[in-house]
């Protein structure tokens, strides 16, 4: 049995808590003026999978019909780019690079060029580049990110003195196998907004708005965000990225996106969670062609409003907390989770994004794994000059047209195949299976991953990889081949005797 609360349509969220005495309770969380009901669905099948895809079908057949109901704030635009013939590709086919950790919160116009160099002299051919956060100008209010708010759209005049557009100019004339580049923002702007007496809120009407969150460090100074208002949003859009897209830029990273949902006042989230959520997709597929990372979106609002509908192409989008190099014990709990996560966002019209990481770090096999089955796309934050060209061999490859290096990704992505086994439970392998290629005739793939930190042996019959028939194949047989050491099995027929494969880790 599935069980599914319904959230962003006619503003009202339905939520799951657990009582006292372990039971399901309900928290409907109305932010009309007056009454309203939540929508739970539930779903009983043969398997979880099966009883999952059943609710979200459901969901997405809800919102559809109320989304077919309301009036549409904007009409969606043609894209201003011009539409060149070219070889079908996906933008985040091609490997990329992320600042974020490779070269910290200190960012500089200096750093990225000459990181880009140190690649390039490694012959680590990326083809889009992400510039995370800390380009931007914020007025450094407070004792952190958390509290500033962002002055103007150009980049931070100390650290890009010459400007977003000279450094993009630079960096496409002086790399040509870059063909993207994105910059990281939050949905909002910055962390705590707009800065209250920056260029932007005096450009654009705004308005004041509290916000809470279970981390009060994380909060604005006095819990209070300077926004852009609500009639003012789209063209606040608009004229971002245009000017994003005049220098240079041709993708986003747009963070934070869950703070909307952490809005104190039920008519701040009724009037504005709606047209920052529809201002962003517009313009992100109008100057951007969807080339975009949704990221902090898995709440509720967010998930029925923006992923779930089918009525636009399917974003990319991050799937979980983020990667921590630094922290041990972060390593086996980010794919863990990622794995669990894709139980329910496998249902969703997005593209998951297990995030960045690292070839030199002691996990990086690990990681370059889960990356790989995990069917998104595939960046590294390498530090300059720290990197395992063996290993990013291993997880790419020189397409034949045009010598771009792409990434290995499976049109099926991973996905937990034992969603009743925890975290700690002992004796058992993590298993996330994915699939490429059409339906019986492609192949099924399973990463194997050993988050309990201890040695374990485990027999896993044939029919658990994706893909394969078990009952009425026709006598079809299968071969699995291991990609750590090479070895590939009898031919198998499923539910036989003996067709099993053994899977371990000291």
């Amino acid at each position: 049995m599935v069980l599914l609360g319904m959230s962003g349509v006619n503003n009202v969220a339905t939520l799951f808590r657990s009582g006292d005495s372990g039971h399901l309770t309900l928290h409907i969380r109305n932010d009309n003026d007056e009454a309203a009901f939540g929508t739970v669905i539930v779903a009983v099948g043969d398997s979880i999978e099966g009883a999952i895809a059943a609710v979200m079908y459901h969901a997405r057949t809800l919102v559809t019909a109320t989304n077919a109901g309301a009036a549409q704030p904007v009409a969606e635009p043609e894209p201003e780019s011009d539409i060149k013939p070219q070889w079908y590709e996906n933008w985040y086919d091609g490997l990329g690079y992320c600042t974020w950790n490779s070269l910290g919160q200190q960012l500089t116009e200096e750093k990225v060029l000459k990181a880009l160099d140190t690649l390039a002299e490694n012959k680590i051919s990326i083809s889009n580049l992400i510039i995370d956060d800390n380009w931007q100008d914020i007025d450094y209010r407070g004792d952190g990110q958390w509290q500033q708010g962002w002055n103007d759209f150009e980049a931070e005049p100390k650290t890009f003195p010459r400007g977003l557009k000279a450094l993009v100019s630079d960096i496409r004339s002086k790399h040509k196998n870059i063909q993207h580049i994105a910059v990281w923002h939050a949905l909002l702007g910055y962390w705590a907004g707009l800065a209250p007496s920056g260029p932007l809120a005096k450009r654009y009407k705004t308005v004041q708005v509290t916000r809470d969150d279970a981390e009060k460090s994380q909060l604005p100074i006095d819990g209070q965000m300077t926004l852009v208002a609500q009639e003012d949003v789209q063209a606040f859009y608009n004229d971002f990225y245009r000017f994003l897209s005049d220098a240079g830029i041709d993708g986003v990273k747009t963070d934070g996106q869950y703070m909307i949902d952490t809005w104190t006042s039920p008519a701040t989230r009724r009037t504005l969670t709606k047209p920052y959520l529809d201002a962003w997709t517009l313009a992100s597929l109008r100057h951007f062609a969807g080339r975009a990372i949704s990221c902090m979106s898995l709440a509720p609002p967010i998930i029925f409003h923006s992923q779930l509908p089918t009525n636009r192409p399917a974003v990319v989008c991050r799937n979980s907390d983020d990667f921590f190099p630094d922290v041990p014990e972060a390593q086996p709990w980010h794919v863990f989770a990622n794995a669990h996560a894709s139980l329910l966002t496998s249902h969703l019209n997005t593209l998951p994004d297990w995030d960045m990481f690292q070839t030199a770090h002691p996990w990086a096999g690990f990681h370059a794994a889960a990356r790989c089955v995990s069917g998104g796309p595939l960046y590294v934050t390498d530090p300059p000059g720290a990197h395992d060209l063996g290993l990013l061999r291993q997880v790419t490859g020189v397409s034949p047209r045009g010598r771009k290096t792409v990434v290995f990704r499976p049109s099926v992505g991973a996905r937990a195949l034992d969603a009743y086994v925890g975290y700690e439970e002992r004796g058992a392998v993590l298993k996330a299976g994915a699939y490429h290629g059409r339906a019986a005739e492609g192949t099924g793939i399973m990463g194997v991953f050993n988050v309990g930190g201890e040695g374990v042996v485990e027999v896993v019959p044939l029919g658990r990889f994706p893909g394969v028939v078990v009952e009425g194949g026709g006598g079809r047989r299968y071969v699995v081949r291991a990609h750590g050491t090479g070895r590939v099995t009898p031919p198998m027929e499923a539910g036989r005797p003996g067709a099993a494969v053994v899977v371990g880790s000291g």
